[in-house]
């Protein structure tokens, strides 16, 4: 008899599983809730399904631009859009452009020295990219958004300071002592597109990238017309569908007696 209930119940858990529908798009949560009790950043990357329009008018509700407007052409003309936000208007500006599919969010806090917040792993086969409209081909390694963050006080408050940069490595494989392992066989930085904010409390900063699909497709076979700005690349081009890639660095600065 036990012997029977327990096929009876196992066929049932088996029953319901199967009815769940395999082909139903994940759509995922727009706010990710967690409680920080410390200063300095948190970065949101995410992956947005977009609805039809323009990026910069559907964001422009929500956002301004960065007020550096030489930095903004050279953002723009690698791919990437750079607006600051209040943090209450993220979810908002986000569901303005689409329904998000992915996303990850990472606690940093205040980081003195340059690290990852965000990277990207060349394909084995290598790409090309472009950096001011001049096509590359890179063989391997790692593009990298570097930031450093940390707490200032003046005058009128506490501001989180941060810094951002674009990177490109290739990482040691082999080493023998500590300090090859930390020195890339190559690199590069993209200085002239670094960004430099100062945040209050509950700010925000948002760079948004219209990923495009698979340029390897097309008949063209032209390095230049084949290359992926150096902002796509950076988040994750070619992709296979229609994709917004977004990612937020929001400032938390705790209250002060």
């Amino acid at each position: 008899m036990r012997n029977g209930l327990v096929i009876l119940l196992t066929l049932f858990v088996f029953l319901i599983g199967c009815e769940t529908p395999q082909s139903e798009k994940k759509i995922i949560s727009l706010v990710p809730s967690f409680d920080v009790a410390a200063d300095g950043i948190s970065v949101l990357t995410i992956e947005v399904d977009p609805y039809e329009g323009e990026l910069d008018e559907q964001l422009s509700q929500f956002a301004e631009p960065i007020q550096d407007e030489v930095l903004i052409s050279k953002l723009e003309l690698e791919g990437i859009h750079a607006y600051c936000l209040p943090s209450s208007e993220v979810k908002n500006a986000i569901a303005s452009i689409g329904e998000i599919v992915n996303r990850e969010i990472v606690w940093h806090g205040q980081m003195v020295d340059w690290r990852d917040i965000h990277q990207r792993k060349i394909p084995s086969q290598g790409m090309y990219i472009s950096k001011e409209n001049v096509p590359y081909f890179i063989n391997g390694g790692y593009l990298s958004l570097l930031a450093r963050s940390w707490l200032i006080g003046r005058e009128d408050g506490l501001f989180v300071y941060l810094q951002t940069m674009p990177t490109w490595h290739v990482p040691r494989s082999v080493s023998l002592t500590v300090d090859q392992a930390r020195t890339p066989l190559q690199s590069d930085v993209f200085d002239d597109i670094s960004l430099e904010l100062l945040l209050k409390d509950g700010e925000a900063v948002l760079f948004a990238v219209n990923l495009p699909l698979d340029k390897s497709l097309s008949d063209d076979p032209n390095p230049e017309t084949s290359a992926y700005r150096l902002g796509e690349a950076l988040m994750g081009a070619p992709a296979d569908e229609e994709i917004v890639s977004l990612l937020v660095i929001e400032a938390n600065i705790l209250t002060r007696e």
